[in-house]
């Protein structure tokens, strides 16, 4: 009898544990769901509106044209001074005339030294526009005096062998000066002209020795 007792509560225990758990039923709609229709991921998801980069104000940058340096302009009328009295004396002699010549070639080639030292800030153009213009007179008159009817440059020329080498000497230092700002500016038909008028000069006067 007590064996039949024990057995009938491990029986009526093991049919307790047997019973299933209750686990809710799992939603499986979505997985039936037809997605072929969605080409959109807005048709799923309410995104947000992304901001327009187009209406962001420009900002506004000034530049200040005071900070850049301003092109100086390089006073040459003692020298233009020296070419209007060339002309105005075709009829001298070339003792008369190589003292101005020299004097005149001088101050061009310090005006092209001084470019050549203070290019970035240097009028350029204006500069070497009126050099090219006395290069010119002085060419121009050199040779009216020593084309002059009556003019003996055999004779004269004895006594100004000194004063004509210096003539020379100062016409080369001035192709060595117009060569050096050749090599550090845009050529232009003005610098080029300059170079070929004291290129002249030195061909004219050492012709005269």
């Amino acid at each position: 009898m007590r064996c039949t007792a024990i057995l009938a509560g491990v029986i009526f225990a093991a049919s307790g544990l047997a019973r299933p758990l209750d686990i809710p039923a799992v939603d499986t709609s979505l997985l039936n769901a037809d997605l072929t229709d969605i080409t959109d991921v807005t048709d799923i998801a309410d995104l947000p509106d992304l901001p327009d980069l187009t209406d962001v104000p420009a900002l506004p940058i000034s530049v200040s044209v005071s900070a850049l340096p301003a092109k100086r302009q390089v006073d040459l009328s003692p020298i233009t001074d020296l070419a209007n009295d060339l002309l105005g004396e075709v009829t001298g002699t070339v003792t008369d005339l190589l003292p101005t010549v020299v004097g005149t070639l001088n101050d061009v080639g310090a005006t092209i030294d001084g470019l050549v030292a203070n290019v970035e800030t240097a009028d350029l153009d204006s500069t070497l526009a009126e050099v090219e213009s006395i290069l010119s007179s002085t060419i121009a008159e050199i040779e009216a005096v020593t084309s002059t009817a009556g003019v003996d440059l055999s004779g004269e020329l004895a006594t100004v062998q000194a004063e004509l080498s210096t003539a020379v000497s100062e016409a080369e230092a001035l192709v060595s000066s117009v060569q050096s700002l050749l090599g550090l500016v845009s050529v232009t038909d003005t610098l080029t002209e300059v170079e070929s008028l004291a290129a002249e000069l030195v061909d004219l006067l050492a012709g005269l020795l």
